[in-house]
């Protein structure tokens, strides 16, 4: 399980990020996130785990025992809200413009629009059936 981000005790927003081990009741640290990001946007896809910052989606990397957040893709229009993977690509809501987008990891160089909403409700959530 990933823990990323969030807010401490003095109210600012936090860049770390910590791996638990449920089964032995354990956590590490991992490579700081690339952006401070109080409400992070997070989800798997094949087997790696992806952040959404300010204004880029990162990868977690580990080469031997160093790891890091590899930038995968650019979000040129805000940040974005809500990640979701599903068959070959992952899907994001950037939080202001309430648009669906979607990319290929590792072989997408940008995010694709997939459909503008028009509501004025904001968007909460999303998942896959």
């Amino acid at each position: 399980m990933y823990i990323v981000g969030g807010v401490n005790e003095y109210g600012m927003m936090m860049d770390t990020a910590i791996v638990c081990d449920l089964k032995e009741r354990s956590y590490r640290y991992i490579a700081n996130l690339p952006d401070r990001i109080e409400t992070v946007a997070i989800c798997t896809h094949n087997h790696k785990v992806y952040v959404a910052g300010r204004y880029s989606i990162y990868c977690h990397e580990t080469y031997g025992d160093r790891d890091f957040w590899e930038m995968v893709v650019g979000t040129d229009s805000g940040r974005i809200k809500f990640l979701q993977s599903y068959e070959k690509y992952i899907y994001c809501i950037q939080s202001l413009n309430r648009k669906l987008y979607r990319f290929r990891p590792h072989i997408d160089k940008e995010l694709h629009r997939i459909v503008g909403f028009t509501s004025a409700s904001v968007t909460v959530a999303i998942c896959n059936t």
